[in-house]
């Protein structure tokens, strides 16, 4: 026998339209009463009064009490809903969790419908179980429907939420280009500028944000752009270019660093140029100073030296070697009061450390001696360079022989030796390392 909880898990959710009229035009007279239960004692559908007894829970009647003592029968009660006694024929459908219930007050009538309600009843039953079936389709293909939804809303969302970050990431990429002390720029393949940065409209003269789309030779110039030609082929051939290159902003001539880096696609074909340019027109005329004191120091006709803030000799030039006579690769690395005769007592030393302490720099006549030992009087100028914090970076000395050499005195062993004390030949040191201010 089944019980009301055996089908309690399996319940239509909502009743066919056409329904009522079914049940209606299945009665064989209006004294019959045709319901379709629920196994769990609630009543799916009753002709008549239809929508008044619909989903009403009966479980609790003596009807329902009678009709879950067999899988069908035959049975005598006093209807619930009008108190009117009645003969009741019922059928448990098979498979399904229904009861067919059909009760007249005509004994004959009832035995006779039996039969034919049982049919319709079997009917109604498949009937539900298509809708039920039907319904199930239409909730799973519903649930599909949702799901590629809830993926699209996703997608959508992530599209957005990642459409922001690259715009904010775009902005911020912008904020750092435009505050960068160089010229950004980005030229496609047709050479047209399609990404500028602050710089460079300021540069060129161009509204800002400069609109995309102009070609480089429109912005450069006819002049400059023939200049720049070559080098931009060059790296559109896959070849990463720096060159220099002169121009005139704001009517004032400047030196431009160029640097062409190219972008390439998946396959490695160029698509594109990255454009970084510097203003490097302080650099070279650092450069160019630097060559010409490099010239001087070269064939200047007074002996040159530098050492370090400690005096060991870090270089020398051609004049000092001719006066001298050692090549730079004697004395690199030596101290500079190794090349001092001993003719100076250390007051002298002391004397000159002291104003080169003071002053930065000392001038006056000092003996030397020659790679062949003689002794020749000089004229030396010291002078102190400085680094950021004034403290002492290198010195500088300047010589010139100022008279005759005199001939050493008799020593032995094949190279002349100073005759300073050492702590003569510390303080000689010295003079060329006391700036320390």
């Amino acid at each position: 026998m089944k019980t009301a909880s055996s089908w309690a898990s399996w319940s239509p959710l909502w009743m066919p339209p056409a329904m009522p009229k079914f049940f209606e035009n299945s009665r064989l007279s209006s004294d019959v009463a045709i319901t379709l239960l629920h196994a769990s004692g609630r009543i799916i559908a009753r002709a008549p009064d239809f929508e008044r007894t619909f989903n009403r829970d009966v479980s609790k009647t003596e009807i329902f009490q009678r009709l879950m003592q067999g899988e069908s029968g035959t049975f005598q009660a006093n209807s619930a809903w009008d108190g009117r006694s009645r003969i009741f024929s019922f059928r448990h459908l098979p498979k399904l969790p229904l009861i067919v219930n059909a009760g007249s007050s005509d004994v004959g009538i009832a035995l006779l419908s039996q039969r034919h309600f049982i049919i319709a009843g079997a009917g109604l039953g498949l009937f539900l179980l298509l809708v039920i079936a039907g319904s199930a389709l239409a909730l799973k293909t519903f649930a599909t429907l949702e799901e590629g939804e809830t993926r699209h809303r996703k997608l959508y969302v992530d599209s957005v939420e990642t459409e922001e970050k690259l715009m904010l990431s775009e902005q911020r990429l912008r904020l750092i280009a435009d505050n960068l002390p160089i010229v950004i720029a980005y030229i496609d393949r047709t050479e047209r500028y399609t990404f500028a940065n602050r710089k460079f409209t300021k540069l060129f003269d161009l509204p800002y944000p400069a609109s995309p789309g102009k070609s480089v030779e429109e912005v450069l110039g006819t002049e400059l752009y023939e200049r720049t030609k070559p080098n931009m082929q060059r790296a559109f051939a896959g070849e990463t270019v720096y060159f220099e290159r002169k121009i005139w902003s704001n009517g004032i001539e400047r030196c431009d660093g160029v640097t062409y880096v190219p972008d390439r696609d998946d396959e490695g074909n160029v698509i594109g140029l990255f454009v970084m340019a510097e203003d490097v027109t302080e650099r070279k005329k650092s450069e160019e100073s630097m060559q010409l004191a490099a010239l001087m120091y070269e064939n200047s006709s007074e002996g040159m030296m530098v050492t370090d803030a400690e005096g060991m000799i870090l270089s020398v030039n051609p004049a000092f070697s001719r006066i001298s006579g050692f090549p730079a690769d004697e004395v690199v690395g030596h101290q500079a009061y190794e090349l001092t005769s001993g003719r100076q007592d250390i007051n002298f030393f002391s004397r000159m450390r002291q104003h080169i302490s003071d002053t930065g720099h000392w001038e006056g006549e000092i003996w030397h001696q020659h790679k062949n030992g003689e002794h020749y009087l000089v004229w030396l100028r010291f002078n102190t360079v400085y680094d950021d914090d004034h403290k002492a970076l290198r010195h500088v000395a300047c010589s010139r022989t100022s008279r005759k050499r005199r001939p050493p005195k008799k020593r032995s062993g094949s190279r002349p030796t100073s005759t300073l004390s050492p702590a003569c030949r510390i303080a000689a040191c010295s003079t060329t390392a006391c700036a320390r201010k």
